[in-house]
């Protein structure tokens, strides 16, 4: 019987760290969400989409296309442009490559908003819960003095 009431105890235990982790992993997603491994491979399977359909877009140029679009990523406009002149794209090749180029932008602006939004919620979620610990803190205070008051 004892070892059954130890066995509890340990799944017991075992629960309670599983919860903590599970806490843990959510806080890690909140304040550092482009750390967080489904986040990265969520935006860099995209960002890999959009560099291949200007790759392809490209024809002879998609090699070059693809390492100015990953050296550069939304920047890459001005470098771009300076190959389309030299390659003498047609206008369709052109529209394609600008396109995916502007999925790639959007990605980056949707990646950084995300990232902004997670902050801005941890930092309001922090503050709520320091506020509410102060208040709890202050509340012990007062019974506690009302408690040792002589009546």
């Amino acid at each position: 019987m004892k070892k059954q009431l130890e066995a509890l105890g340990d799944i017991e235990t075992l629960k309670k760290q599983q919860d903590e982790l599970a806490e843990l992993k959510k806080a890690f997603r909140e304040v550092a969400i482009e750390r967080d491994p489904e986040f990265v491979a969520q935006f860099n399977n995209q960002r890999k989409a959009f560099i291949a359909d200007a790759r392809e877009a490209a024809g002879e140029q998609g090699d070059e296309v693809a390492a100015i679009l990953e050296r550069h990523g939304a920047n890459a406009g001005p470098f771009i442009r300076e190959l389309a002149k030299k390659s003498e794209w047609d206008n369709v090749t052109g529209m394609l490559v600008a396109g995916a180029l502007s999925q790639l932008k959007a990605l980056e602006t949707n990646k950084a908003n995300m990232v902004a939004t997670a902050r801005d919620n941890w930092t309001s979620t922090s503050m709520s819960r320091r506020r509410r610990s102060a208040g709890r803190r202050s509340g012990r205070r007062r019974n506690a003095i009302q408690l040792s008051k002589p009546t």
